[in-house]
This record gives C-alpha cells, structure tokens and sequence, in this order.
C-alpha cells in the first residue's frame, strides 16, 4: 500500500433518505477500488447520536471508516454542501473531483431509473489511469448541510 494515498470522503446524514440510498453505490465503489483508494464517510454536525452512526454503519453494512465532524471541520475545508456529497483528493490532498456522486439523483426525492454517468467513478478512473478527469464538479444533490 501507498504511503500517500488517494481518498474518497463522502459526506453522509443518517436521516438523509438520498445518504441511505447512495451507501449501496459507494460500497460498490469500494469494493472495487478499496484496495487502492481510501474510502472516507463523514458525518457532519453534532446533532446524531453515536448509536446513530453505529446504525447507519450496520445496517447498510458499510466498511470503511466513518468520521464523526461535530465542529464542520471538514465541511469547511472541503466546502461540503449537501448529503451525499463526494471528494475525491490526489495524494496532496488536493480536489481533483467533487459534487454529485453520479447522475441518479435529479432532485431531492426525484431519481432516474438508473445513473446513466458516474461522476465519481470517471474521476477516479481518470486519476488511476492519469487521464484527464473532467468535470471537476457536479451540482450535488441532498440534504443541505447545516452550518
């Protein structure tokens, strides 16, 4: 394994419906790419339960680490917006890909059938193969982050 290694966060709410439904997605995406990338969820705010996470954890059978972000210090970093929102960062720790994770979600509580472009995916294809990863950003779609 890499010592500087490319990262995947993804920001997650446990009530978010849109949060729920993207776990599936990522945990593909981790089970494809795991071994090379580190996978990231974030939880920001201090509003949910520690029992909450465990559960969210559990039940959609996530396996990468999730980070609790109470004070939004990753929030603002990153400038998260929304749940589900995903960066993927180069070993520098810089933003080579952000926002949507793919084309699924139209608007909140509208999806297509299936996601025809995998944002995220194609971004992390583009910096494995050293491609070129365009977009750079996509509109998320979610629940919007409180700060």
């Amino acid at each position: 394994m890499a010592h500087a290694q490319l990262k995947v966060y993804i920001f997650y709410a446990p009530e978010c419906p849109l949060s729920q439904k993207y776990t599936l997605t990522i945990a593909n995406l981790y089970h494809k790419y795991g071994s090379k990338i580190e996978f990231i969820g974030v939880f920001p705010g201090a509003e949910e339960s520690a029992g909450q996470y465990e559960n969210f954890k559990t039940k959609y059978k996530i396996k990468y680490p999730l980070l609790k972000d109470p004070k939004l210090t990753l929030v603002k970093a990153l400038k998260a917006t929304v749940t589900p929102e995903a960066f993927l960062l180069d070993p520098s720790g810089k933003i080579i890909y952000h926002g949507a994770i793919d084309d699924w979600a139209i608007k909140l509580g509208k999806t297509k059938q299936q996601a025809t472009v995998n944002y995220l995916e194609n971004a992390i294809e583009g910096l494995l193969n050293h491609t070129s990863v365009e977009p750079h950003y996509v509109k998320p779609i979610g629940c919007y982050i409180e700060q």
